[in-house]
């Protein structure tokens, strides 16, 4: 969409500048000393006119009565237009247009710009979807100043953009095909914008059952083990207590520690805040029980010399990689879990998955299975588990401590079906993998829908031209000749007036 399309408007249609067919208002410079919680008209700031919609949870700042009917001719009526003029560059937050519906109790702030259609030439709706257009937004950003960062587009600039005015019939005809074709946009894209949540959930499902059990009830029936799951956890014990044994004798021998560390006895699991439903062949047993906590070996590291790193390797915090560094702590599969309340609640799973070299602070635990598809499994049983019964702490300060951690119960099945849950479960995640890669396509094509329908209204490809319209200039020829003459009316009379008192 080029300028050059703008200035060659359809058969019919006459180019004009919006300052011809409109007229202008800035906002107020309101004082942050008149807000008021108590207030009873909202001052619209920039953060407020977004793409098309009014948000008036954003930010709030109120002002009394009395300054709002001092000020009264800020406020916008039903129909008017509302545009951001200033903003962030690299954000694009600014140029957003949108339509005040129905009257509300509000006054525009300074750089709001408030925009009035002049009904005898343009329908107002006509002119909000052209400046909600790219052929307005080429053109408005060509207008812009401002420093580095922050942008700014002054009023004389907006006046000047030019627009394709076909004649009010017509406009009428586009408007009403816009609203119906831009309303099945809408419900398209909140349909879509419902989906991610539904796969969250199917993840979350997914998880559910297959750390219940549930998930593999076939496949128990199907198969026989050979090796049941308290044999598995006795010979992982022995596992662990000897590779931590060899760890330690080797730290010692290389004179990083003077004496070697005795290997903690696992905890049971804490059956009183929560008791799983497991099948038969399964072993109820406690995160220690299935993993070393290694979290005597984490430590933070300085931003300052995070900054100076070349950053070979992955630096993890309580919610995934946060920096890289230049040196390591651990090099082995990992499960790492969250241990701040602040995290918890978030989009994000409070465990999550190291392999290989990486660093670790101590805003996260550090657990060691015994094998890679044990990291998996484990991984996979704690990243949406429900902690806050464990936590430890006041509101907002609360932590998951290592104890409560080593503590938590968990299922245990025997190996050949901690594998094939795996299994099934990444089976799973791939499907909603390939959901989401889907869902982005079809949201970006979505989202281009809009301007694409916008583009050919007012390339005037939309609705078919009725001959019998008035030609928009013809109507505009009669416009300014009914104005002149009411201008040389009112200056005849201004004179009258003026001659009577002499």
């Amino acid at each position: 969409m080029t300028q050059q399309e703008v200035m060659k408007p359809p058969k019919g249609w006459e180019l004009l500048n919006i300052g011809d067919i409109s007229t202008f208002q800035n906002g107020f410079a309101f004082k942050s000393g008149w807000f008021t919680d108590s207030g009873k008209f909202q001052v619209i700031k920039l953060g407020n006119v977004k793409d098309d919609y009014l948000k008036l949870e954003k930010s709030p700042a109120f002002v009394s009565l009395d300054i709002a009917n001092e000020y009264m001719k800020y406020k916008p009526d039903v129909g008017d237009i509302l545009i951001s003029m200033t903003g962030t560059k690299y954000k694009g937050d600014y140029g957003y247009v949108c339509r005040v519906n129905e009257d509300l109790s509000i006054l525009i702030n300074q750089r709001v710009g408030r925009i009035i259609a002049k009904s005898e030439l343009i329908e107002g709706e006509f002119l909000h979807h052209y400046m909600r257009s790219e052929f307005f937004r080429v053109e408005f950003f060509k207008g812009e100043t401002g420093g580095v960062n922050q942008g700014n587009v002054g009023t004389k600039h907006i006046q000047s953009c030019s627009i394709g005015i076909p004649p009010l019939p017509e406009q009428k005809r586009i408007v009403k095909k816009l609203d119906s074709l831009l309303a099945q946009v809408d419900t398209i894209q909140q349909r879509l914008n419902n989906l991610p949540d539904i796969i969250k959930r199917f993840r979350q499902s997914v998880l559910a059952a297959a750390v219940s059990g549930k998930l593999t009830e076939q496949w128990r029936d199907e198969n026989s083990i050979s090796e049941s799951s308290e044999e598995l956890l006795e010979r992982w014990l022995k596992e662990r207590k000897e590779r931590f044994n060899a760890e330690q004798l080797k730290l010692v021998s290389e004179e990083k520690i003077k004496r070697p560390r005795k290997f903690k006895e696992p905890s049971l699991p804490d059956l009183e805040k929560r008791n799983l439903g497991l099948p038969h062949t399964w072993t109820l047993v406690s995160v220690s029980q299935f993993s070393d906590c290694l979290d005597y070996i984490r430590v933070p590291v300085k931003k300052d010399d995070r900054n100076s790193a070349k950053g070979l390797y992955p630096y993890f915090g309580a919610n995934g990689i946060v920096d890289y560094v230049d040196d390591y702590l651990f090099d082995d599969e990992l499960v790492l879990v969250t241990e701040d309340e602040t995290f918890y609640g978030r989009t994000k799973p409070i465990a999550f998955r190291s392999s290989g070299k990486c660093w670790v602070n101590n805003h996260a635990h550090v657990l060691r299975p015994v094998t890679k598809i044990a990291s998996e499994y484990l991984c996979y049983s704690l990243m949406h588990y429900d902690v806050q019964p464990w936590l430890s702490g006041s509101t907002g300060r609360a932590k998951l401590g290592q104890a409560a951690l080593n503590e938590l119960p968990i299922g245990l099945p025997p190996e050949t079906e901690i594998i094939e849950v795996v299994r099934v479960i990444e089976q799973y995640f791939a499907l909603a993998d390939t959901l989401e890669k889907n869902l982005a396509n079809a949201k970006q094509r979505v989202d281009s829908l809009t301007q694409s329908i916008l583009a050919k209204a007012f390339r005037g490809e939309l609705v078919p031209q009725d001959p019998n319209d008035e030609p928009a200039d013809k109507l505009l020829a009669r416009i300014k000749a009914a104005r002149l003459e009411a201008e040389n009316l009112e200056k005849a009379a201004k004179k009258a007036a003026k001659a009577s008192k002499k």
